[in-house]
């Protein structure tokens, strides 16, 4: 993984350079971080959380997995997991971020809001704030995202996802009018409860978590 960065830095120009070293936000595919998909596949690492302390991520942002039996037992906080090097999933609790009080701990996990939304239905469906052709944004979506999402003190944190890879995502979202909707409904939901509206980077999204725990604005 420490030649991929080097390539990504050094033939790309693709990773930020803080303190003379490169950094970066991580996604483990099929959300098997830290080794810890029942099956064992696609990791095998269960000191994966220390690696990538060591080779320069400033956040893992993987969560929320839904269904998957994947998924950390915390939920809608942004939180410092602490990697037992012997043993899988250790992202599944941690120390709660909060304004005040410095964090510590191995790696900065931030999540998407997860939960369950009703709207429409008799049996309700699960939200893990997933962008798709078959989940598309919508108002309510919204609300339960502005209503799930971890907090530090009065700062919303909304991070969502897609596979916007998928021919059939990047249609919906971006040809179709998925995004419109989305940018068009997250502006008058923050506007109805009066938040201001900011969209970062990863990066910026964790700059602004240092901020509030700073208690600064």
């Amino acid at each position: 993984m420490s030649g991929f960065i080097e390539t990504l830095v050094s033939r790309h120009g693709l990773l930020r350079i803080s303190n003379g070293r490169p950094v970066f936000g991580f996604i483990h595919g099929n959300w098997a971080l830290d080794n810890s998909r029942p099956d064992g596949r696609c990791c095998g690492l269960n000191n994966e959380i220390t690696l990538l302390r060591d080779l320069g991520c400033y956040a893992d942002f993987t969560m929320p997995s839904g269904s998957s039996p994947t998924q950390a037992r915390t939920v809608n906080t942004i939180y410092w997991a602490t990697d037992d090097p012997l043993r899988p999933r250790s992202y599944d609790y941690g120390i709660a971020v909060k304004p005040g009080v410095p964090g510590s701990g191995d790696l900065l996990m931030i999540p998407g809001p997860f939960g369950l939304r009703w709207a429409g239905r008799i049996v309700p469906r699960m939200e893990a704030g997933e962008l798709a052709t078959y989940d598309l944004p919508t108002s309510y979506r919204v609300e339960r995202w502005l209503d799930l999402a971890p907090r530090i003190g009065a700062d919303i944190f909304v991070k969502l996802f897609s596979h916007g890879a998928q021919e059939r995502n990047s249609s919906a979202l971006l040809l179709e009018g998925g995004f419109d909707r989305l940018f068009t409904s997250l502006t008058e939901g923050c506007k109805r409860r009066g938040y201001q509206l900011h969209y970062v980077s990863t990066w910026e999204m964790r700059q602004a978590v240092d901020t509030a725990v700073r208690g600064a604005k």
